[in-house]
């Protein structure tokens, strides 16, 4: 198993080999993946904290490699002891992507053959129950599931495996590749977005010239890496990090650059300035 690359790197998201270059021409993974095959390898995060109780979207890149027609292969679970509540993504019947909550209510819709990478994401909210799953950005099914539910801080997350412990009969067989998990319903533009490798960042595609304010890179959906001397969701505001934040002696004014108060100076105001006779003393 590989997954050098997974992290969690905002609250409410996670991520895994978050290359936007990754599927976005050919569909072939280029970078590195999580692969699974026969055994109990899995990611666990035992408590989500943050997870997005009421509203969700996950996104995923899937290759399924073994099949059968009575192997359910679980790609992505969520778990709440607390309630009961279950999510659960798997590939099952050679074709079909199902998605399933408190295990006897599931959506099923077929999917592109075994051996092919397949963008998948599904939309959740407790409201209504409404449960919308996509592959590579094209609406494919609908359905209601787990109206009313709500996830708790205890939730639990398997990637590549079922949902409350590991089952070398239901483990994913396969890749696995950039895992989101995002905090609302994304819209059918952001989805098809993410399946061409393109994220949305605050209204702007990451391919803009315009996204985080023309002074960072959108990485994920509404995560913003920020040049130096910029910071902000949304990298429209001034840091100065470089320069100790101005020692406490004066404001950020500009990207890396102080303005000092009154009897302090230099690029980081670290330097006094005023009553230097009373050194001469």
């Amino acid at each position: 198993m590989n997954n050098n690359h997974a992290s969690c790197f905002a609250p409410g998201q996670l991520s895994m080999n978050y290359d936007p270059s990754a599927h976005a021409s050919n569909g072939q993974s280029v970078n590195i993946y999580l692969r699974l095959f026969n055994t109990y390898d899995t990611i666990s995060v035992n408590k989500f904290l943050n997870f997005p109780p009421v509203n969700f979207t996950v996104s995923l890149w899937l290759k399924c490699t073994v099949l059968g027609p009575n192997l359910p292969n679980y790609a992505f679970a969520l778990w709440d002891p607390v309630n009961g509540a279950v999510f659960q993504i798997m590939w099952r019947n050679f074709q079909q992507i199902s998605v399933t909550m408190d295990l006897n209510n599931q959506i099923e819709v077929d999917l592109n053959p075994v051996g092919v990478w397949n963008h998948v994401a599904v939309t959740w909210q407790s409201f209504d129950g409404s449960t919308n799953i996509y592959s590579n950005g094209i609406l494919i099914g609908s359905g209601t599931l787990g109206k009313g539910y709500a996830f708790s801080n205890t939730t639990a997350l398997q990637i590549g495996n079922y949902a409350s412990y590991n089952d070398i009969g239901k483990c994913f067989r396969g890749n696995i590749d950039e895992v989101q998990i995002a905090q609302r319903v994304l819209s059918l533009w952001e989805i098809s977005a993410l399946s061409q490798g393109v994220y949305t960042c605050f209204g702007y595609m990451s391919n803009s010239s315009s996204v985080c304010s023309s002074e960072g890179q959108c990485i994920a959906t509404n995560v913003c890496d920020c040049n130096t001397g910029y910071a902000g969701p949304d990298c429209s505001s001034f840091a100065c990090i470089e320069n100790d934040n101005c020692s406490g002696n004066g404001i950020c004014a500009g990207p890396s650059q102080c303005s000092c108060n009154p009897g302090w100076a230099g690029p980081d105001c670290a330097t006094l300035t005023c009553c230097k006779s009373l050194y001469l003393l």
